[in-house]
């Protein structure tokens, strides 16, 4: 959990009266939050490195309270976020409701535009860039006088700087993730809101971008649970009763990220009422879940395999570029895998683009084992996809391996036209028809064509890929897309 350093005196004068260690370690208990530590930044660097050396690097001698927030809970990241919430907790406030006023008098455009290289002006700067440092563009923020406002992520101008004299702030966000980026601006915004001329009222902005689309930030959601007002308000959520009474409509504040659907809202509810006064009951009714189409596809796949005298096997969703690429004697295009940025060995580089490195190093490990070594998986791999917000996309495949003295091609053969029996796919609409692909043994493989669209392979591996996962026997391995049959 991350952890917030407040000072101790302004969290008092927020709160209205002074609080011991131990009371006030017991309110953070109560709340959901734990207090880890009461101490100074002097006081535990004179532990550290002795007074003389503590007390030349000018450390802060004010007692401070430091506090674990839940990994969830962004609105809790500051020292005015905290106070805010344990006020309204403790009944000394309401929550408060924030306001967007008027309409944008601002605007952001976002354009794709650089004419200049920065790697020579960011050389020196090291500790942010790595953020940024493999894109191909730079971002740089002007203003409308082209005068440039800051270089995110890595440095901020002297232009718009902030002093004591100012009283309009704008404030902006870039990230590599627009759904953070919401959340982290909301949780600003809001935060800082309670300072303005008219506590807890922003002013919108229109960002434009580059499509042509537009947006006005902060944005706003509403849910609608029903359980008491009184309770809600405790935990920061305004809430009035409508429908004679019978139904309670909440306004999600933008700082409270963490909620997503009604059950999120009755655990603050909960919170609030104490867990320990809810008495232990059994549910008055059976309630049955429901899975997901593509997982209900996935177990009965499973089981047709499983009873077809295959082994499942679970391996790593991580390899190496070699493993995922040069090993299967495949191209790398660069843009298909995710590539993690700071691997901590070379086996895990890259998320797997296809099931069958997994497979063979499975089999490598279990080639002591009797003959024939038949497995099958059904998982995910992750493909680079830009038309997606996070500019990846999971795709759900299966894959099966027969290894033996002989090819077992026809093993696999049957087991691919067995699957197809099982989902009743009529006859004409699948076919096998003949490929050539470097993974696969020349002659010895074929594409899986699904109302005309290839879906998958099968094939003997050509020698030379068995040989680089050191299998060393002849493997036939067929692997398919599954979402199409949704």
């Amino acid at each position: 959990m991350p952890t917030v350093t407040v000072d101790q005196e302004y969290l008092f004068a927020q709160l209205g009266q002074r609080y011991s260690t131990e009371s006030f370690r017991e309110l953070c208990f109560e709340f959901g939050i734990e207090l880890e530590e009461d101490t100074s930044e002097l006081a535990m660097a004179i532990d550290m490195i002795g007074e003389a050396a503590a007390r030349a690097q000018g450390l802060s001698d004010k007692p401070l309270y430091k506090i674990d927030i839940p990994a969830n809970r962004y609105d809790l990241l500051s020292p005015e976020g905290i106070a805010q919430a344990l006020r309204v907790f403790l009944g000394l406030a309401k929550p408060p409701t924030y306001t967007v006023v008027g309409q944008p008098k601002f605007r952001i455009a976002i354009k794709k535009e650089r004419s200049k290289s920065a790697r020579t002006l960011y050389k020196h700067i090291a500790k942010y860039l790595p953020i940024i440092e493999h894109s191909p563009v730079y971002p740089v923020v002007l203003d409308a006088n082209r005068t440039v406002c800051s270089l995110p992520p890595v440095i901020n101008g002297d232009h718009s700087k902030i002093t004591l004299n100012t009283r309009n702030v704008l404030i902006e966000c870039t990230a590599t993730d627009l759904t953070k980026a919401k959340i982290v601006l909301n949780t600003i915004v809001a935060t800082y809101s309670q300072y303005c001329a008219k506590p807890f009222t922003v002013e919108p902005v229109k960002v434009i971008y580059p499509d042509g689309a537009s947006h006005v930030y902060p944005m706003w959601r509403l849910l609608t649970p029903q359980q008491v007002v009184g309770h809600l308000e405790r935990m920061g959520l305004p809430a009035k009763l409508v429908n004679n009474n019978k139904a309670v409509d909440v306004a999600v504040p933008i700082t409270r990220s963490d909620i997503l659907h009604a059950c999120d809202i009755m655990e603050d509810v909960a919170i609030a009422y104490g867990f320990n006064k809810i008495p232990k009951t059994l549910p008055a009714v059976n309630t049955v879940g429901k899975p997901l189409p593509i997982n209900k596809l996935s177990d009965l796949i499973r089981r047709e395999l499983a009873l077809s005298g295959f082994t499942e096997v679970l391996p790593l969703t991580l390899c190496s570029t070699d493993e995922n690429y040069a090993y299967l004697r495949r191209p790398n295009p660069g843009n298909e895998a995710v590539v993690l940025a700071n691997p901590k060995t070379i086996e895990y580089q890259v998320v797997r683009t296809t099931l069958i490195p997994g497979m063979l190093k499975t089999l490598r490990e279990n080639k002591s084992r009797p003959l024939p070594l038949q497995v099958f998986e059904v998982s995910d791999v992750v493909l680079c996809d830009e038309r997606e917000e996070r500019r990846a996309r999971n795709e759900r495949r299966v894959a099966v391996a027969y290894a033996n003295k002989n090819s077992g091609f026809e093993v696999v053969h049957g087991v691919l036209g067995r699957i197809f029996k099982m989902l009743n796919v009529p006859s004409g609409e699948w076919a096998i028809k003949q490929s050539e692909h470097a993974t696969y043994f020349p002659g010895r493989q074929a594409d899986v064509v699904y109302k005309g669209q290839v879906i998958g392979q099968f094939g003997i591996l050509h020698p030379e890929v068995v040989e680089k996962f050191e299998v060393l026997l002849p493997v036939t391995m067929l692997e398919f897309n599954l979402e199409p049959f949704l």
